[in-house]
C-alpha cells in the first residue's frame, strides 16, 4: 500500500511511475517487485527491507510455487533438465472508480513466459467482478452452435487470498473487469530455460522487444 501512495505521488516524467505493461488500462496500476524492492532499499533501510521481500519471495517460489508448476506442466513434458526462474513478477491493481463506467481489466492477450502465476492478494469482499477469462472457454460455446450456459464462460478466480491459479502463458486470456472496489493481484511469469541454450519463447520475446524499441525510436 505505502508504494502504490508512491506512485500516485510521483511526477509522470519520473521514469520510475511508467508502465513496463504491455496491456495498461485506465484504472489499472503496476508495480514490479524489482521496484518495490528498489524503493525499500532507497527509502526504508535498505538492506535489511531489501532482505526481508526478496526472502519471503524466494520461500514462496521454493516452497510452493516451483513444486507445483513442476508438478501441473513439467510432468506433461517428455524430457526436462533445465531450471525454473521468474521472467517477471508484477503486482497489479484494478481500481473500479478510477476506471469509471467500462470497468478496470485486461483485452485478450498472451504472456511472456513458460507458466503465468496468478496470486489474489486481497478478499472477494473487497471488489465485484474481476477474474481471469480464458479464450478456449468460449470452445463449449462454439462447439453446441451458440448454446451452452453462463457457467461456460464465467472468469475464473483463485479461492481467495494466497490462493491461486496458472496457466501456459501462451494460452491466450483476458482480465476481466472489476465493476466495483479494488482488486489486487501479485502474476509471476514463470520461465523454463534448457540447459544448453535459451528457450524459443525468450529469444521470440527478445526480438520482439528490440522491434518495439526501433518503432518508438522511429516514431518520436
Amino acid at each position: 500500500e505505502t508504494y502504490w501512495k508512491h506512485l500516485s505521488s510521483t511526477e509522470n516524467n519520473d521514469a520510475s511511475s511508467k508502465s513496463r505493461f504491455t496491456y495498461q488500462r485506465k484504472g489499472n496500476s503496476e508495480a514490479h517487485l524489482s521496484d518495490i524492492v528498489r524503493y525499500y532499499e532507497q527509502n526504508h533501510d535498505g538492506e535489511e527491507k531489501q532482505q526481508q521481500v526478496s526472502a519471503l519471495v524466494d520461500k514462496l517460489l521454493l516452497d510452493r510455487v516451483y513444486p507445483w508448476v513442476r508438478d501441473a506442466f513439467l510432468s506433461k513434458e517428455d524430457e526436462f533438465d533445465g531450471d525454473l526462474y521468474v521472467y517477471d513478477a508484477i503486482f497489479i491493481r484494478y481500481n473500479a472508480t478510477e476506471a469509471e463506467n467500462i470497468g478496470a481489466g485486461q483485452p485478450l492477450h498472451r504472456d511472456l513466459g513458460y507458466v503465468s502465476v496468478n496470486i489474489m492478494l486481497n478478499s472477494q469482499d473487497e471488489f465485484d467482478g474481476g477474474g481471469t477469462f480464458f479464450e478456449n472457454q468460449l470452445l463449449p460455446v462454439v462447439l453446441n452452435g451458440g448454446g451452452g450456459t453462463s457457467n461456460d464462460i464465467q472468469p475464473l478466480k483463485p479461492l481467495g487470498p494466497g490462493h491461486a491459479i496458472a496457466h501456459y502463458s501462451s494460452d491466450r486470456h483476458a482480465g476481466s473487469a472489476t465493476f466495483d472496489g479494488v482488486r489486487d493481484i501479485l502474476v509471476l511469469f514463470v520461465a523454463a530455460a534448457a540447459a544448453e541454450r535459451a528457450p524459443k519463447w525468450e529469444v521470440a520475446a527478445r526480438l520482439k522487444s528490440k522491434a518495439r524499441s526501433y518503432c518508438s525510436d522511429a516514431s518520436s
